[in-house]
């Protein structure tokens, strides 16, 4: 007879792990040749999924609605150090054109701009709270350096303390000042580019604790300079941290936001951080019951070109690896599902969930690792459960930091990782369909990648754990996007 034993868990902070050496220049995704998908890849987190696509080599932002404002698409595999160096980052931008559309002129009337945003978090933010920055400033929101689609340079302060955030989800257009101005330069009227991209260079120096940023505007392959600006005596918080791309609003006959290409960094301040990768391979969770392991990998969204099959390889201790399964991929849920029959419980494996990501020219293999232990002897004493419900990200007064966002939870996650437990046990509410970001149900595509967005986040936080440990979730009211199924007075 098995004793049962409910785990609860405090919070204490963990300390991010230590830095690795300077890189060389790095682009921000391998995108030629790489099939069209919603999800990005491994090293990028997109706010929101629905927000954000690979198409025909660009990255290419999709929303530009005034109550969707700043899209941000983080990196995540490398961030910026604080101490004194150097940065530098190149990207070529501008309007996403509709499919079939021959080139459009542009125009200064055009609204909305795009650019990079960094200095999100810092040292002592965790890197995947920061890698949620968007929609509103806030503290610890990093700095914006822009240009619009005739080359103007417009640098706001993304930093400065939320002016509206909620206690449930962030949204609505921005106010009127709510994202202040540090610098702007103009064009001069014979300069401005009328068509096209525009090639955005931003360089950061760094001495005695204070930052000098410069940004141009050119014409792509070309030297013909359309706009430049400095700002010196930036405080170190608004350049170091995670980095990215910025998309706000859009041309109005498009309905489009702003597309980017050759997006590339480099820098003695520039951090390599490959081991913060996320995907494609995003979580995996499992259960063994009457002799039947039954596995899922949850993946990104994957595209049509993309391979439709993973593979399940497993191994005892001491002995060689041998593929246990093959599993399709399951839409659209993006997941693939392993079974293997005649399993040995007594025994513990290790695993390696294993798929092929077209990169490019190129496929690179990915695996996802994590292990089976035995089944606990049926003499023990003790089983322990943790179980755990309500998995809230985000508490009000809007900061990017931990200070107001919950997620990841990695004081809950060290904490049960440290009780050891036997079975994880999910009991409902593993997300909540307006926390953070609002409900986007615009259509059904949209509302399975807003579901998917919001999943990613549950799956980022609890993967070690899984990984490691049978796992059971079961759904409450929010997990199916609904606020009450039974109850709530009687109404509808």
């Amino acid at each position: 007879m098995h004793s049962w034993r409910l785990l609860t868990i405090p919070l204490v902070l963990l300390p991010l792990a230590a830095c690795t050496s300077p890189q060389p220049m790095h682009a921000m995704e391998v995108t030629e040749g790489t099939p069209n998908r919603v999800w990005i890849g491994p090293q990028s987190w997109a706010n929101r999924l629905q927000d954000w696509r690979l198409q025909g080599g660009q990255l290419q932002c999709v929303e530009a609605s005034e109550r969707l404002p700043l899209r941000t698409l983080m990196r995540l595999t490398e961030e910026v150090t604080p101490g004194d160096g150097d940065l530098f980052l190149q990207v070529h931008t501008g309007a996403v054109a509709l499919e079939g559309a021959v080139e459009r002129a542009v125009s200064p009337e055009d609204r909305g701009w795009s650019g990079v945003l960094l200095g999100a978090g810092g040292p002592e933010v965790d890197y995947r709270i920061s890698a949620q920055v968007h929609h509103r400033p806030a503290i610890d929101g990093g700095l914006l350096v822009t240009t619009d689609a005739v080359g103007r340079i417009r640098v706001f302060d993304n930093g400065v303390p939320a002016s509206a955030g909620g206690a449930w989800s962030i949204g609505g257009p921005l106010g009127e000042g709510e994202l202040p101005l540090l610098a702007a330069s103009e064009v001069p009227t014979d300069r401005l580019e009328t068509r096209g991209m525009i090639r955005l260079m931003v360089s950061v120096e760094v001495a005695e604790g204070k930052a000098r940023l410069t940004a141009t505007t050119m014409v792509p392959n070309s030297y013909r300079l359309l706009a430049s600006l400095m700002v010196e005596d930036l405080p170190l918080h608004q350049v170091d941290g995670l980095f990215g791309l910025v998309s706000h609003l859009g041309p109005e006959d498009t309905g489009l936001g702003f597309a980017f290409e050759e997006f590339t960094s480099s820098g003695s301040l520039l951090r390599h951080r490959p081991e913060r990768a996320f995907g494609p391979i995003l979580a995996t969770h499992y259960t063994v019951a009457d002799g039947t392991l039954k596995l899922a990998a949850q993946m990104g969204p994957l595209g049509e070109e993309d391979h439709q099959e993973a593979e399940l390889w497993i191994r005892q201790e001491g002995a060689p690896w041998r593929r246990a399964a093959r599993a399709p991929l399951e839409r659209p849920a993006s997941m693939f599902l392993f079974r293997v029959e005649d399993w040995d419980s007594t025994a513990s494996h290790e695993y390696e969930v294993r798929y092929r990501l077209k990169a490019g020219a190129e496929e690179v293999e990915h695996a996802w690792p994590g292990s089976v232990p035995a089944e606990p002897d049926s003499q023990s004493d003790e089983v322990v459960v943790a179980s755990l419900n309500c998995v809230k990200h985000f508490v009000g007064d809007l900061q990017w930091n931990d200070r107001s966002i919950w997620f990841p939870h990695a004081e809950t996650v060290a904490h049960v990782g440290a009780q050891d437990p036997d079975l994880l046990y999910f009991a409902g509410d593993q997300l909540y369909e307006g926390d953070l970001d609002p409900v986007d149900a615009r259509s059904e595509e949209k509302l399975m990648l807003d579901y998917l967005y919001k999943w990613s986040r549950w799956c980022w936080s609890f993967r070690t754990l899984t990984a490691h440990r049978p796992t059971v979730t079961i759904p409450d009211d929010p997990d199916v996007y609904q606020g009450n199924l039974w109850g709530a007075g009687g109404r509808r």
